[in-house]
């Protein structure tokens, strides 16, 4: 393999926003050298190579340095079946090459156009939140690597220079995964402007902010505890008087956010039966959620 030179791979990568940017920086502080960036935008392409140290830029993915051992596509989803497309009708032939994109749902099918230059196809997604791309810690985060079997072992590999952890999986498997992620991301910012919509009706000017120590807390609790065991309040007690109030206030300030509250509520009432609630409070607080549910949200 064109990788077995002193064990040593050589990154281009192609997209130089958050993903790539974060990516090109990390291998490069890590030791893995990253000789070649590219975008649509060649000022950008040119800043990304300034801060990972890359000897070219360009903005034509095609022009992609014949050193490089593997090739990073940080792009959008949507833009990977034209830019395989494109890369493998590009006429080169690099044997051993590795060919990676950093999509979440998407698997290493997407790029089979690029067979035609003889490399490894594969998936590589970092199951974090890339929100600036001049920040960013990989210690610890799970890599969800897919693809042919050559590929997974060396994307093993890439997530550990990163000090991250690879987690392999099928094709099949991965839009849930990448549900998952993003329930656990995006979702969560959702429900967290919720949340501060709802505490800027009571005077609390700072909204969310409040509430920062609670939110880690809880995270703290779900992490060390579990998720079940670190449920605490109202649905889990068992107090029906306490919700129904809850969700009559939501009702007069914000009934947009009703169904949120309710159909988190069913999820809340699951654990706490699993937690040992009675089922005589457990059924009198189903109907109550259910009696707020869509007839008060339409």
């Amino acid at each position: 393999m064109r990788s077995e030179n002193n064990g040593i791979e050589k990154i281009g990568v192609v997209g130089t926003g958050k993903v790539g940017r974060v990516l090109a920086r990390l291998f490069s502080k890590a030791g893995t050298p990253v000789l070649w960036v590219a975008d649509r935008s060649l000022e950008k392409a040119k800043s990304c190579a300034v801060e990972c140290g890359a000897k070219s830029a360009s903005s034509n993915a095609s022009a992609f340095d014949p050193l490089i051992t593997v090739l990073l596509l940080c792009v959008a989803d949507d833009d990977l079946p034209a830019l395989a497309y494109s890369l493998g009708h590009s006429g080169k032939h690099i044997p051993g090459m590795l060919a990676v994109h950093t999509s979440g749902a998407l698997g290493a099918s997407v790029l089979e156009p690029m067979r035609a230059l003889g490399v490894l196809l594969g998936s590589f997604h970092p199951c974090y939140s890339f929100a600036d791309p001049f920040e960013g810690d990989l210690q610890g985060v799970r890599f969800a690597i897919e693809g042919d079997l050559d590929a997974c072992i060396r994307m093993e590999a890439l997530a550990r220079i990163l000090d991250g952890k690879p987690i392999r999986m099928s094709s099949d498997d991965k839009v849930l995964y990448h549900t998952a992620c993003s329930m656990a991301s995006n979702h969560l910012v959702g429900l967290l402007d919720a949340i501060d919509r709802i505490l800027r009706h009571t005077g609390i000017d700072e909204g969310i902010e409040a509430l920062w120590p609670l939110v880690r807390g809880t995270i703290r609790n779900a992490e060390s505890l579990g998720v079940a065991q670190a449920l605490t309040g109202p649905i889990l007690r068992g107090d029906v008087a306490t919700v129904k109030q809850h969700l009559e206030a939501l009702a007069v300030v914000e009934p947009s956010l009703l169904r949120i509250y309710t159909s988190l509520g069913q999820r809340i009432l699951m654990l706490a039966l699993q937690r040992g609630l009675d089922q005589k409070k457990a059924s009198d607080m189903q109907r109550l959620l259910d009696s707020f549910s869509l007839e008060k949200t339409s």
